[in-house]
């Protein structure tokens, strides 16, 4: 039995993003919903708590990097 996150509870989070320059960010955030998904697998809600604003303008600039990557990936796909 694995054990899900309590729903409100304040969790601390590092965040590893790859690009553009290898970096960790650390922050709080609040478990809003958590659904089991696979064997051992969970998708999670969070929202985070405290976050520098550094932080989350650079999750933002990765969001839409990795948004704008797969946009082109698909219009490849699609394209006779």
């Amino acid at each position: 039995n694995e054990a899900l996150p309590k729903l409100q509870r304040s969790v601390g989070l590092e965040i590893s993003l790859p690009e553009p320059k290898p970096e960790r960010i650390r922050c709080v955030a609040q478990v809003i919903r958590v659904v089991k998904k696979d064997e051992g697998r969970f998708e999670a809600a969070l929202q985070f708590e405290k976050i520098t604003s550094d932080a989350r303008d650079k999750i933002v600039a990765f969001c839409f990097a990795e948004q704008r990557k797969q946009l082109r990936f698909r219009v490849r796909i699609a394209s006779p």
